[in-house]
């Protein structure tokens, strides 16, 4: 079963036997969130994938199988993956910065903005 192009999420990614798999599942083509992360709700993965990756740390390539009927790849059945580590990264790997809260709009706020744009947002 490939795993490419799935979303995983992942208790305990930041270090021992999650981190690894973790790492296993983004070698592999999947992109990788922690385990408070809705991987149904494809704009809060979304989010993740944009606010908390750093594209050269946390992205990585592998080359291997691929569907014949992909075009897109280089030769017939061999192709790259692409591997995202969106997990919140920690100060014992080396993170410098502190990691933010999550703001979350008020719902006043929100009620406003529905009002506004039809519930379209």
């Amino acid at each position: 079963m490939s795993i490419n192009g799935k979303v995983a999420f992942v208790t305990g990614a930041a270090s021992g036997i999650g981190r690894a798999a973790a790492l296993a599942f983004s070698r592999e083509g999947a992109s990788v969130v922690d385990d408070d992360v809705d991987v149904h709700n494809t704009s809060e993965v979304l989010f993740r994938l944009c606010a908390n990756t750093d594209p050269q740390r946390d992205s990585i390539f592998t080359k291997g199988p691929s569907d014949v009927l992909d075009h897109a790849t280089s030769k017939i059945a061999i192709g790259s993956k692409l591997g995202i580590d969106a997990t919140k990264e920690l100060l014992g790997e080396g993170f410098k910065r502190p990691w933010p809260p999550l703001i979350k709009m008020d719902e006043a706020v929100r009620k406003r903005v529905d009002a506004l744009f039809g519930g379209k947002l």
